[in-house]
């Protein structure tokens, strides 16, 4: 395995291998997990998240073909005490996003990739339309290369893949103002 993979990506490696291994899955409400805030830490569990995916994708990029987990249309899961992150953190969150753009060297990613890059930096928006767009381009070009090269590269293609992945999750804050727990469960859960 590559070194970045697991950590926080452990549910993520688990889901895909259940899948993969034609176990039925399916969504369970286990009640409102509540811990301390996750956004301070979201770089790190993000970059581990993404590169135990792209590894999965190249090793199993056949694996996921006309799989389905069921999903559960009951109880929400989500607080109606959640609280948006200030406005003070979403400010430092958007430098942090302009930041690790200035550091991604864009000769050894995809072109695709490179226009997504360039465009957030000029407009951190990223609606779920434009966010499937790149997430479908990005996936593609992780299927397509030779496993060794996507071993060697995994922390470069997670690291470029990070600013846009925030620049979607501020996105997401925006569309989520001011509504109920019970829309925001509806509509991760229908529209992802």
């Amino acid at each position: 395995k590559h070194p970045n993979v697991y950590k926080y990506g452990v549910d993520i490696f688990l889901t895909f291998l259940a899948l993969r291994y034609g176990c039925r899955i399916k969504q369970v409400t286990l009640g409102q997990k509540k811990h301390k805030p996750s956004f301070g830490k979201m770089i790190p569990m993000f970059e581990q998240v993404c590169c135990t995916l792209l590894w999965l994708i190249n090793q199993y990029p056949a694996s996921l073909k006309n799989k389905s987990i069921v999903l559960n249309s009951g109880q929400s899961s989500i607080s109606n005490e959640y609280l948006k992150p200030a406005k003070n953190l979403i400010l430092k969150r958007k430098m942090e996003i302009l930041n690790l753009i200035d550091k991604i060297n864009n000769k050894n990613l995809p072109n695709t990739l490179s226009m997504n890059i360039n465009n957030i930096k000029k407009d951190i928006n990223v609606p779920k339309e434009k966010w499937l767009g790149i997430l479908f381009d990005f996936c593609n070009h992780v299927i397509t290369l030779k496993s060794r090269k996507v071993s060697s590269n995994i922390n470069t293609l997670s690291k470029a893949f990070t600013p846009i992945f925030l620049a979607r999750v501020l996105t997401f804050y925006d569309e989520i103002e001011g509504k109920s727990a019970k829309y925001i469960e509806k509509l991760i859960e229908y529209n992802s």
